[in-house]
C-alpha cells in the first residue's frame, strides 16, 4: 500500500474557507481518482469521497488534490532552526 493525502478546499462560496487534509493508503491512486470522480458524476448532486463531500460541479478539482505523502510533505513542510 502507498501513502497519499487528499486535499480539499470546503467553502460556502462566500464567507467561509478552509482546507482539508485526509491520509489515506491505496494501491493504485489513478484507479481510486478515476473511480471517485465516477462515483460524483454518477449522484445526482454529489456525494462523499474520504469523508469529504463533493459536489457534481466539483468533480474536475479531484484531478488536482491527491497527492504523493513524502512529495506533499517535502513541499509543506516548515524548517525550524
Amino acid at each position: 500500500m502507498k501513502k497519499f493525502v487528499f486535499v480539499w478546499q470546503d467553502t460556502d462560496g462566500y464567507t467561509y474557507s478552509c482546507e482539508s487534509i485526509t491520509p489515506f493508503e491505496c494501491e493504485d491512486l489513478d484507479e481510486f481518482i478515476l473511480k471517485s470522480v465516477q462515483k460524483v458524476k454518477d449522484s445526482e448532486i454529489g456525494t462523499q469521497i474520504l469523508g469529504k463531500y463533493i459536489n457534481v460541479d466539483e468533480v474536475e478539482n479531484l484531478f488536482h488534490s491527491f497527492y504523493e505523502l513524502d512529495k506533499w510533505f517535502e513541499y509543506n513542510k516548515f524548517i525550524i532552526r
